[in-house]
This record gives C-alpha cells, structure tokens and sequence, in this order.
C-alpha cells in the first residue's frame, strides 16, 4: 500500500536523522569537557596569579570605590612594578570614563599583564590594552613611542582609546560601563552596546 511505501522510503532518512543526532551529541559532549576543562584551568590560572578571580565582582555598576589606596591593594600583588601614581592615574581614568576602577585593571591586565612595554610579534599590538599599530596612529603615537612610556603615562592613550570608543559605541558622557562592556570597547566595539555574556 501507498502507507506501507512511505514508512519504507521514510526509513533510510529516519536511520540517517538518528545517526546526526547522534553525531550531534557526541560533539555537544566534547565542547562541554572541554568547557569544564577551560574554567578549570583559568580557576587554578587565576589562584597561581593571585589574581582577583575570587574577590572581583561587577553586578552593582552604581557604587564603584574610587580609592586608589584600594586598587593598589586589590591588585599590588599581581602588579608589584606599578607606582602610586599609575594607580591615582588609573582610578582617576576610570572615574572619567565611568567604569569601576577594577575592571579597568582587569582588561589591561588580561591583554597585557599590566605591562606597558609587552608587545605581539605577529600583530605588532602593544601596550596595556594591546594597541594596533594603526590604532597608536590614529591617537597621534607609535607602538615604539607607547613601548617606551611608563605604564603611567601610557594611561593617557588607554583613556583616550576608550572615550573615543564609547562615544561611537553610542554611549553618553555619563554613562557607567560594566566590565563586559569595557572589554568590548577595547576588543570589539560592535558589540559594546548589546550584551556581552562571555
């Protein structure tokens, strides 16, 4: 009968829609090892560090402490080599650009380690936030001029990258930014107004 035929051709496409689903999740179930896998180690990467993974949160984006005695303290021990005046800079920047002074150590220290002069020999990006080459030009430097400032000092074009950003991002003056949205503004700015889950 014509139902008979149809069950009949339906079965190689029933047989070969069980064997993606299949394959499906087997691969579902090596991305969420290897997901387990890769917070484990940041986890243990962070603890290593003495990174601020533990006592870092951004949920309250009205309230940011901007005491730099503060900063220095949270975030002396993975930066020893930065002054007094980089963290007064730093938190003086943040309040400017309307972010908690911690996530924007938190950005420079994930591109750079907080390290000024540390540069990328296939891109040429260098600095605190990883300056392009072409980006250093367009704020009126040079990857070798930022390689040859202080941290301090290179505070200024970090600050000046982000202002720019997030006035093109749409954002006004007094908007607060979160730290996804931060690190959006420096890493891809075309989704610095939606959200950032990761």
């Amino acid at each position: 009968s014509i139902h008979q035929m149809t069950i009949l051709q339906n079965e190689p496409e029933q047989k070969s829609a069980k064997e993606d689903i299949k394959k499906y999740e087997s691969k579902l179930s090596v991305l969420n090892k290897a997901q387990d896998y890769a917070l484990q180690t940041m986890a243990a990467d962070y603890s290593a560090e003495g990174g601020v993974a533990d006592d870092y949160y951004d949920e309250d984006t009205s309230n940011y402490s901007y005491d730099s005695g503060q900063l220095k303290a949270k975030w002396s021990k993975k930066a020893p080599h930065l002054t007094d005046e980089f963290y007064n800079k730093a938190t003086a920047v943040a309040k400017r650009i309307g972010c908690d002074p911690n996530a924007l150590m938190a950005v420079m220290s994930s591109e750079s380690n907080l390290k000024a002069n540390i540069a990328n020999s296939r891109s040429g990006a260098t600095g605190l936030i990883q300056f392009m080459p072409k980006t250093a030009r367009n704020l009126g430097t040079s990857t070798q001029a930022l390689r040859n400032m202080s941290a301090e000092q290179q505070l200024t074009y970090v600050e000046k990258y982000l202002q720019a950003n997030k006035k093109m991002a749409g954002f006004k003056q007094g908007d607060k930014l979160d730290s996804g949205t931060l690190y959006a503004l420096v890493f891809l700015l075309g989704f610095a107004k939606k959200n950032v889950l990761t």
